[in-house]
């Protein structure tokens, strides 16, 4: 018989370290422990490790140890909160893990039994992550660029190196070719003049081609684990799947919304200094008057770029006060002058309510140079009055310049009223005291375009994807490994041939079903569902089948969209070229919304066939001030971690089954190095083996075994070798039931 100690650390009432307290247990509570890595009949499930509920006395030590938690009106322990745990045989350590309060059972209004959870740690960590999602790492938006259209160019160059905290990290940020709206073509001839050619062709160079809008940026997934270890103080353990290459060049699409990402680069001038003008004028403006402060029954100020206006009566025409006119409105224009330097940045003026937000006047595209905009709430064609305020109404007129690149600039502003009949002005001008003005770039932050989903499913769809496992070591570093590796690093043995119960034992089928489907979400977009009509299978799906005579189906399915890429021919010689890119739109041509997207990044260096890239918005009204860039280089998506070649399969793949290689137009067969096959093929295909068998065995297992054991280690009974796929103990008689996979000859 073994003594099992069981120590609680006690919830910190202040900042005070806080030690183990050995708790009571009941003398006839028999404690037992079930220990599985990965169960044969839940292949995906993730994050397994122990868990077991058992009872406490109502002690003197374990009240205080819970604080009067049956009392609502106590404010005690907090069962919400998992507990410091540690379990000893023997006061040899045995397990660490976490407690749970879960009920407390009362006798005569007293308590009588504390009911408790005690969990491993790796269990704990899906309760860690709670329902929390991706865009709650804030640690991503160290790696934030500025949304200039310059950005998203060197992004598909090249890649971002960011450096954070000292370290930096290489091709952080990405502008991969994928396009949320435009389908691309290709043609070096030119002779195409639709807007999605690529070619480098001088033909049209400044209308067609990559425009900044069409590409969105994706991060490092690796980053992403970083992340996560950041916000929940958390260490994965170096060396280990998330340092290796199969990871390594792995990125997140961050494409959350529909559409372009909107930004707003832009300045809003309230708070820039202004003086009046009293001489002068602007373009598109009668000549300045010195009128700089109050207008009959109009007074109006101006302060810092804000025009306020009060309306208190009729307008009064100033050079006759008996005249009251019925068409009156105010004005309030506004003219940008780009400085030296940034004369063919493209920008917009929008004027509107500072209070409200309304939008009075906007410029969608001014183009480049000099442009005024005008608000005039009197129409002097048609005298009719536009925006008529009522009295006693006050608006707050105001501007804000925007641009997509960096922009400096002065800028005057013309506010005044005027009135029908006859038409008059009565205004005055103001400039800026600052003639380089500079537009405010905003930035794009990861945290605010990762796609909607949690953190806890985003880890586990990269545990299905590549059949990993996790526990926690000695220096509480999570390990997560695939389940290869983790069979393959243990060397240990155990024979307990000595140890078993020879009265009887089971044997049974190793897996209760009869295939298995390896699958992601239905794709969304149009190649992936092009290829689904075609084949009436999801592309990069497998279905492992054993016996389609007996059993179940079962299925792993990750949760991220899964795109199929396409490499690019000329329109006119049909070679392929060396651009292959990605498309999210639907079969009608719309841009979705995808599942998350992983890919593979794949620096395409030295390319034969040149990419046009256009520093403009669509649809493209004129050339001026537009430039364009011939690209010899650019982040290519793909599903392989490398390109390959027509022999030679690439490293590592997305798809679980044998597709036809998007880049190379190969099909390897059975050796295209899929997630199968890399990452499950092993382990299924011994599960299957008709030689395979569950044993279950009884067995009284001392103490040194159960202070030492792995799940990973072989045990030996009579000569057989076996893995452990489960193992069940009451800790306190070392009695134990064992499920074992043997090895098959």
């Amino acid at each position: 018989m073994q003594e099992l100690i069981l120590y609680i650390k006690p919830q910190q009432r202040d900042k005070t370290a806080q030690n183990y307290v050995k708790v009571d247990l009941f003398t006839d509570e028999n404690v037992s422990l079930t220990q599985v890595i990965q169960d044969v009949r839940d292949i995906d499930k993730v994050f397994t490790d122990y868990s077991r509920t058992f009872n406490l006395p109502a002690s003197e030590k374990n009240n205080k140890l819970f604080k009067h938690w049956y009392n609502p009106d106590v404010k005690g322990f907090d069962a919400n909160i998992q507990s410091d745990a540690k379990i000893e045989l023997n006061y040899q350590p045995f397990r660490e893990g976490k407690i749970r309060l879960q009920e407390v059972k009362m006798k005569d209004n007293r308590p009588h039994t504390y009911k408790i959870t005690f969990f491993g740690k790796t269990v704990s960590l899906n309760n860690l992550f709670g329902e929390d999602k991706l865009n709650n790492l804030v640690w991503m938006d160290n790696f934030k660029l500025p949304a200039l259209t310059a950005n998203v160019l060197t992004g598909l160059q090249t890649g971002h190196n960011i450096t954070v905290d000292s370290v930096t990290y290489n091709s952080a940020i990405i502008y991969p070719l994928i396009s949320h709206t435009q389908r691309y073509i290709y043609d070096d001839t030119g002779s195409l003049t639709d807007v999605g050619n690529l070619s480098d062709d001088s033909t049209n160079d400044k209308t067609r081609g990559v425009f900044p809008e069409d590409l969105k940026p994706a991060i490092k997934a690796s980053l992403v684990i970083k992340a996560i270890e950041q916000q929940y103080n958390l260490t994965f353990k170096t060396g280990e799947f998330f340092d290796s290459t199969e990871f390594s060049n792995l990125y997140l699409w961050l494409h959350r919304d529909k559409g372009k990402i909107e930004t707003e680069n832009s300045i809003v001038l309230d708070s820039a200094s202004f003086s009046c003008v009293t001489s002068g004028n602007s373009v598109g403006f009668d000549p300045v008057q010195t009128l700089c402060n109050t207008y009959s029954n109009y007074p109006t100020e101006f302060t810092n770029g804000v025009y306020k206006i009060t309306k208190t009566g009729p307008w009064v025409y100033p050079v006759n006060p008996s005249l009251q006119y019925p068409h009156r409105g105010y004005f309030f224009g506004v003219e940008v002058t780009p400085n030296t330097g940034f004369t063919s940045t493209p920008y917009s003026i929008l004027i509107y309510d500072a209070l409200t937000g309304e939008q009075l006047s906007f410029s969608s595209e001014v183009g480049t140079g000099t442009n005024s905009v005008l608000v005039d709430f009197l129409d002097l064609t048609t005298l009719i009055v536009r925006n008529e305020m009522a009295i006693g109404e006050t608006k707050h007129i105001a501007c804000k310049i925007i641009s997509d690149s960096a922009f400096e600039f002065g800028i005057n502003i013309n506010v005044g009223q005027r009135l029908g009949l006859p038409v008059t002005d009565e205004r005055c001008q103001f400039n800026s005291a600052a003639s380089n003005i500079a537009v405010t770039i905003d930035n794009i932050e990861p945290s605010e375009q990762v796609p909607d989903i949690k953190v806890l499913d985003f880890l586990k769809g990269i545990f299905k994807m590549f059949n990993l496992t996790a526990f926690l070591d000695s220096s509480d570093r999570v390990v997560v490994k695939t389940l290869d590796d983790f069979y393959s690093d243990s060397t240990t043995t155990h024979d307990i041939s000595k140890f078993i119960v020879k009265d009887e034992h089971t044997v049974s089928e190793a897996l209760p079903f009869s295939n298995i489907k390896f699958e992601y979400p239905e794709a969304k977009t149009k190649l992936a569902q092009a290829f689904y009509n075609l084949n009436n299978v999801e592309y990069g799906s497998l279905n492992f089948i054993a016996d389609a005579s007996q059993g179940s189906k079962y299925e792993v399915l990750p949760p991220f969209e899964h795109m199929l890429f396409e490499r690019l021919s000329d329109g006119t010689t049909k070679v392929n070229t060396d651009v292959q890119y990605g498309l999210a739109v639907d079969d009608d041509d719309n841009s979705v919304v995808t599942a998350p997207l992983l890919f593979y990044g794949i620096y395409n260096t030295s390319i034969s066939t040149p990419i046009n890239y256009v520093d403009s918005t669509r649809p493209v009204t004129s050339v001026s001030g537009i430039s364009n860039t011939t690209i010899n280089n650019y982040w290519m998506p793909h599903n392989a971690n490398e390109l390959g070649s027509t022999s030679t399969a690439p490293a590592f793949n997305l798809n679980f089954g044998s597709e036809i290689n998007s880049y190379t137009l190969t099909d390897y067969g059975g050796s295209n190095n899929s997630l199968f096959q890399k990452f499950y093929q092993t382990y299924i295909q011994r599960v299957f083996n008709t030689k395979t068998r569950i044993f279950k065995y009884k067995a009284v297992l001392p103490l040194k075994f159960l202070l030492t054991y792995s799940l990973a280690d072989k045990v030996f009974i009579s000569g057989r070798a076996f893995t452990i796929n489960k193992i069940t103990t009451d800790l306190q008689t070392g009695r134990s039931t064992l499920e074992l996979l043997n090895e098959p000859s």
